[in-house]
């Protein structure tokens, strides 16, 4: 319930109690009106006519006001020297005494009764009923100025409310600008901000040296102004505005007077508070890459110069690896000719002596027979190949840098966690210092929208309109006064119609506030703050990526092996660049391979002739020169179903297949003999059986297009059709048709 007192301790004084007051008594012929808050204790006069304020202020059981109260409504004392209850009230007696009485309740906006509004007189009478009309629309005029009162304090308490909470968000403000500032300061790149004016906001020390700007000077001004004094500053501005054509977010490096060369990124955002909202900023960030430049250059000619001797040597070496082939062919070429031939002499001297087993014997009939016996046959095809890694495993350039130190040497063997490269951290830490930067101002804008509706701009917005219904609410009130008292032709007509005009105009002010509080609102709703929030993820998403960027600045061997060069292009062309000192990577190129020794692979090359005879899985004998002793088992991995486009004398060569051959089992002795690129002789086992049947070739004949052979069975001699398998120094693979222990004839 609303406490009298505290209306009447803010109103004592307030002249309009008067003026209502006044126009009670002239309303009512009255000498005496007055208006008075009550409790249950006591009476204040909040404004008096014909009577001083202190005679009536009393206890509320000497008031005459408590019998309104107790009526709830009009209440009239026709004599009160006839009342029981005042005839002997101090007022009452004397020569001045009071004889008559009327009072109207004066209730609250919530419609409880907080006083009345009264008119005393000296002699006994009653109100006619135009002033008794009169009298409750003056008490609702009352009731309106109390209420209107009652606004005014609270909004003077919410004002002052408002005021200190912007007083603390101006501090949090000036704390952050003076954080930003210090940061700004302390940056080694360059930072400037141009505002939606064209006007630079701020610049900080490092890109005033750059500039060779004065700070002070500069903020205020445009960029073009500052520099269109100085030639060659056209290319840096059109830089720094590259992002209002749609060119946000590109690093562009550019020249600068006085030789320099200036890396410069530019970012577009909009302003989010203040008259400028929603037009377009910049914020450039560069830095000075001259000295960078110039080392780049250094280091690229001096690796040019590398590259080239390296490239010689490799050349040399190349060479020599190609006649050390050719020697290594030659010799075992050789050796397998001398070994045919002395297999030939002796096979045809056991032939012809007739001591061989199971070759011919002569029968006494004339026949020529031989038994047939089981006996190992198989059939290889000898190529040559070089030793490479098992498997290899790229290592992948985690961003796009320059690589400051490498710690490999291609060809040496590295271990797993090993660091193999140093990237450069510059960029990625100028990438950091953004994304970070992003992150905190996307932050900021979710923390302002989700603690919107009590900030700053619906504080201002709330406080607009509170104004402006205060101000609609009085215009009202003294409309309906100025209303009563024109029908009473206490005022002119042409100030009732000043009246209706303000409030006219207010009622559309009030509009406005109504507009502009719900736009204010709406600037906070769900959906922009589900677009804050989503911007904030990009941005944490963004700065995650960066940081694991800076994390995997030191490159390091995902597996243990050798690091290997880069492989020979086809066609005998140069090597693929390696990677050195000062070489710039791409994210996701592969810089180099790691071979993984745990097994190898021997890759050759199998003429067009023998291909359709190779068959993965096949198993496959490996011996070498260089590991001399040693008989590796390994088989066949794969065959190429094209023919390999190098044929040597540029493709006049016979057309050969690549084939792979995979050595999985080794010991650790085999494997400490074994290097990358050794020459290796290959022995691809096609076909091989321990029970064949080999015959010699007059033993098979051809009967009407079928493959015969004659076959003792008892007395009878039978041909008999037979599948021919391989052919062998010895004779022709007798598949099917014949068995071990058989007699076959030769000659009849």
């Amino acid at each position: 319930m609303t406490h009298p007192g505290s209306f009447a301790a803010g109103v004592t004084a307030a002249p309009a109690f008067d003026d209502l007051a006044r126009l009670a008594a002239i309303l009512c012929e009255a000498p005496i009106g007055y208006v008075a808050l009550l409790d249950s204790t006591q009476q204040w006069i909040l404004g008096a006519q014909g009577m001083p304020s202190s005679a009536l202020d009393c206890p509320r059981e000497h008031a005459f006001c408590g019998e309104t109260l107790a009526n709830d409504n009009l209440t009239e004392i026709e004599d009160l020297s006839r009342h029981p209850r005042f005839r002997d009230h101090p007022l009452v007696q004397g020569e001045q005494a009071l004889r008559f009485y009327a009072g109207m309740p004066v209730r609250s906006g919530a419609g409880e009764v907080l006083g009345t509004l009264c008119v005393l007189d000296r002699v006994p009478r009653r109100l006619r009923e135009a002033q008794r009309d009169g009298l409750a629309r003056l008490a609702a005029r009352v009731t309106a100025e109390l209420e209107l009162r009652r606004q005014g304090a609270e909004l003077h308490a919410a004002t002052a409310k408002l005021a200190a909470s912007e007083e603390a968000m101006r501090g949090m403000g000036e704390a952050m600008a003076a954080d930003y500032g210090r940061a700004l300061d302390s940056m080694a790149d360059g930072v400037l901000t141009i505002g939606p004016g064209a006007g630079i906001m701020t610049v900080n020390p490092a890109a005033a040296r750059m500039l060779d700007l004065d700070p002070q000077e500069a903020v205020g001004r445009s960029l073009a102004a500052m520099l269109h004094e100085r030639e060659g500053t056209d290319e840096f501005i059109d830089a720094v505005l590259a992002p209002l054509h749609g060119e946000s977010g590109q690093r562009r490096t550019v020249s600068f007077p006085g030789g320099r060369r200036l890396s410069v990124e530019a970012t577009v955002w909009r302003v989010r508070q203040g008259p400028e909202a929603g037009r377009p900023a910049i914020t450039a960030v560069f830095s000075d890459v001259t000295e960078t430049e110039r080392l780049q250059a250094e280091i690229a000619e001096q690796y040019a110069k590398l590259q080239d001797a390296f490239l010689k040597l490799e050349e040399s070496a190349v060479r020599a690896a190609r006649t050390g082939r050719r020697l290594a062919l030659m010799r075992t070429g050789a050796i397998g000719l001398a070994c045919l031939a002395v297999f030939g002499v002796a096979a045809w001297t056991w032939q012809s002596s007739g001591n061989g087993p199971g070759f011919p014997q002569e029968l006494p009939a004339g026949v020529l027979t031989m038994t047939a016996a089981a006996q190992p046959v198989s059939a290889r095809i000898a190529i040559v190949g070089v030793l490479e890694p098992g498997a290899n495993v790229s290592v992948i350039a985690p961003f796009d840098g320059t690589v400051r130190e490498r710690l490999f040497r291609y060809g040496g063997a590295v271990t797993r966690g090993d660091v193999l490269l140093r990237l450069d951290r510059g960029e990625v830490e100028t990438r950091l210092r953004e994304a970070r930067a992003a992150e905190i101002r996307a932050r900021q804008k979710v923390d302002e929208l989700r603690s919107w509706a009590q900030g700053f701009e619906v504080a201002r917005a709330r406080r607009t309109l509170a104004g402006a219904e205060l101000e609609t609410s009085n215009l009202r009130a003294r409309v309906g006064q100025s209303a009563m008292l024109l029908g009473r032709g206490i005022i002119p007509a042409e100030e009732h119609r000043n009246l209706l005009q303000q409030q006219r105009n207010q009622e559309l002010q009030l509009q406005a506030a109504q507009q502009d509080l719900a736009a204010t609102l709406a600037r906070g709703d769900e959906l922009n703050l589900r677009t804050a929030e989503l911007e904030l993820a990009n941005a944490e998403t963004k700065l995650q990526e960066v940081e694991t960027d800076l994390r995997n600045a030191e490159v390091t061997a995902p597996v243990s092996g050798v690091v290997l060069a880069p492989p020979e292009q086809p066609g005998g062309g140069q090597r693929a660049p390696t990677i050195e000192t000062g070489s710039r990577v791409s994210r996701g190129q592969a810089m180099f391979s790691l071979g993984d020794l745990a097994g190898f692979l021997v890759r050759g090359q199998v003429d067009e002739i023998d291909v359709n005879s190779v068959r993965p899985g096949q198993a496959v004998t490996v011996t070498g020169d260089a590991f001399a002793g040693e008989v590796l088992n390994g088989r066949v991995a794969s065959v190429a179903a094209q023919a390999s486009t190098d044929q040597g004398g540029g493709g006049r060569g016979m057309p050969s297949f690549a084939v792979s051959i995979a050595i999985a089992e080794l010991s650790e002795a085999q494997r400490a003999r074994l290097a990358v690129g050794m020459s290796a002789s290959l022995s691809i086992i096609t076909h091989q059986r321990e029970d064949a049947v080999v015959l010699p070739p007059q033993a098979v004949r051809d009967e009407e297009g079928a493959r015969v052979v004659r076959v003792r069975e008892g007395a009878r001699i039978v041909s008999r059709p037979v599948t021919l398998g391989i052919s062998t120094p010895e004779g022709v693979e007798i598949r099917t048709g014949v068995q071990p222990g058989e007699v076959v004839v030769l000659r009849e």
